[in-house]
């Protein structure tokens, strides 16, 4: 499944802009014809079309590469990959159920973020073709506002849970959760998408998640409320930046870029090894395979 971090990568260089989800950014054919290539090696060799999803992945990888051969089909002008609106992913978006949602996600927030972008995208794909998107759009609200009701003020004064299980509040789960309501905002227009993403960075700015290198840690401890000193993984940094830039779009206030920039500029600065990105689980014998797939994000989502 690398192959997925080189689709995510590929297919960022054209990712369709948020904002106006139809407006394409400026084609590289070379790029586009590598995005292709890997997609169709994910399609024949991975994808498991009986089953309905990606062997060797996982829900929250399922969702991404869903969005990236959605995002490739909006650049390309094709239906290649149409068939994944079959997959079970897609199935249950057609479904907009929240009673299925919330078995399929079992209490994982972050993953349940990944899946709203996920519905999005193939929301933007069938508005492009002229087609009904409104089960995936509302798909997107139940997936959301599952999550929006995961906001506690209880433990460290704010912030959305990274589960159900209600033990530990991370830096991924709210930084998707800022970047889902900016963006949602600017999708829908429904002020109560802006009020929670002002409401998230409010909080996540004072949570000292961001250490003194410009970097997020995994998340806070559950005791102390303090930066938890843990792994500092690559697409922390992307995640944040994205939705600092849809809030800077949301609101006016460009000062919200410099502070994304100063975590980007210390991500490349200091998360590179010969100007490729590098987990600190890149070397492990064993067990990180879906570890190194989150380079991939922070190119994928820094593309805003």
């Amino acid at each position: 499944m690398r192959l997925f971090t080189v689709l995510t990568l590929a297919s960022s260089i054209f990712n369709v802009s948020n904002a106006s989800p139809i407006e394409k950014r400026a084609q590289c054919a070379s790029q586009l014809s590598l995005a292709a290539s890997i997609a169709n090696r994910l399609m024949s060799n991975w994808y498991n079309p009986i089953l309905g999803y990606f062997n060797s992945g996982s829900l929250w990888t399922d969702a991404n590469t869903i969005e990236d051969t959605h995002n490739l089909m909006l650049a390309a002008g094709t239906d290649t990959y149409s068939v994944l609106d079959s997959s079970n992913t897609g199935i249950e978006g057609s479904l907009a159920s929240t009673t299925v949602w919330t078995i399929q996600v079992d209490g994982s927030n972050d993953d349940t973020l990944w899946l709203v972008l996920a519905m999005w995208k193939i929301a933007d794909y069938l508005q492009a073709r002229g087609k009904d998107a409104s089960s995936y759009l509302e798909s997107a609200s139940e997936l959301y506002s599952l999550v929006a009701a995961q906001w506690d003020t209880t433990n460290c004064g704010g912030g959305v849970w990274w589960s159900t299980a209600k033990t530990y509040k991370n830096a991924i789960t709210n930084e998707l959760f800022l970047y889902t309501s900016a963006d949602g905002y600017l999708r829908t227009g429904q002020a109560s998408y802006l009020a929670n993403a002002q409401k998230e960075w409010a909080w996540l700015n004072k949570t000292g998640m961001r250490n003194s290198q410009g970097l997020y840690n995994d998340g806070l401890d559950f005791t102390t409320c303090a930066n938890n000193g843990q792994t500092i993984w690559t697409y922390n940094q992307g995640v944040i930046a994205s939705g600092l830039a849809a809030l800077s779009v949301a609101t006016g206030d460009k000062s919200l870029l410099d502070v994304a920039e100063v975590t980007l500029d210390a991500a490349f600065g200091q998360l590179t090894q010969g100007g490729i990105l590098k987990e600190s689980c890149d070397n492990a014998a064993s067990g990180a395979l879906e570890l190194t797939k989150y380079k991939s994000h922070l190119i994928d989502i820094s593309f805003y």
